[in-house]
């Protein structure tokens, strides 16, 4: 079971992910202006709509570049091998993701201390 404490951390592993992500793709001027636009913390409340404003913006093919560059990210903060799935949309591979996390940091505070 996901604690608040986790949904934070991941909130926050997530977010750097964002950032680095589109650092990755993107000059720092163009990521501060869709900052201003979109604030961080509410992209990682709702995976669905970022998606889909990616998609407005850049087009399907442009979007996926921004999702896999934030993907690639993610994994690495969690400690997990990125295998990318193009069959599976952003927002879901981020909740696997948040869910196999919560796994990890439940098993590794239950083991010896």
């Amino acid at each position: 079971m996901e604690t608040p404490k986790h949904n934070d951390e991941f909130s926050a592993l997530l977010i750097a992910a964002i950032d680095e992500g589109l650092g990755t793709v993107l000059d720092e001027p163009t990521c501060k202006g869709i900052e201003y636009h979109v604030y961080k913390e509410v992209i990682a409340r709702s995976l669905g709509s970022f998606a889909m404003a990616l998609q407005t913006i850049f087009g399907v093919q442009g979007a996926w570049l921004f999702e896999d560059a934030i993907l690639r990210k993610l994994y690495e903060k969690v400690g997990v091998k990125y295998d990318a799935n193009n069959d599976i949309p952003f927002e879901m591979q981020v909740e696997q993701l948040r869910r196999l996390a919560a796994r990890k940091a439940s098993s590794s505070s239950l083991g010896p201390k």
